[in-house]
């Protein structure tokens, strides 16, 4: 019995000490990833442009989706999909922000971004939701694009009192419609 509680402890120690070590070494500088390009068979190609003249940028989506006045500072296209321009990095959020799980920085097109994977909790109304957004950055402006788990008008609560996960399938669709963001100045 002394032998296997020494075996143990000596188990118990060698990984401890991995751990340790995996945690301490020096990780490298991430680098943006290009993984938003549309493909040879475009399936946007039928889609709906709305283009916001006031900040110089074009995005397409389906064309079923409705989308806000075309030059605002914020507004949504679809139900899901919210965008903001401002001076203020949504990284440095103020008051009720968003928790943010994980960021990095990617390449979409020819464009830096930075994705942006977290949640909201229900102050200020909100419903628990997970959120997906990118980040552009163009002089002194950030234009940021946030899907959400549920729709602008849908304020069900989760049954199981946890977030609303985000969908694939709306992932998907949300990372096709990124693909085509375009500044146009």
């Amino acid at each position: 019995a002394l032998i296997a509680a020494a075996l143990g402890g000596a188990y118990y120690l060698g990984r401890v000490s991995k751990s340790a070590q995996v945690v301490s070494q020096p990780q490298p500088t991430p680098q943006p990833t290009s993984v938003l390009q549309t493909s040879p068979n475009d399936e946007t190609a039928n889609w709906k442009t709305y283009t916001n003249t006031k900040h110089n940028f074009s995005i397409n989506h389906p064309i079923n989706f409705v989308e806000s006045a075309q030059n605002t500072d914020y507004g949504f296209i679809g139900e899901k999909i919210y965008f903001n321009v401002g001076t203020v990095n949504p990284l440095e959020c103020r008051g009720a922000c968003p928790v943010v799980k994980e960021t990095k920085d990617v390449q979409i097109a020819t464009l830096n971004a930075t994705e942006i994977y977290g949640y909201i909790g229900a102050i200020g109304g909100n419903i628990p939701q997970h959120i997906l957004k990118y980040i552009f950055k163009k002089g002194d402006k950030y234009i940021s694009f946030t899907l959400y788990a549920r729709g602008q008008n849908d304020l069900t609560e989760n049954p199981t009192g946890d977030y609303w996960p985000l969908e694939d399938t709306d992932i998907k669709l949300f990372n096709l419609i990124i693909s085509t963001f375009r500044f146009i100045k």
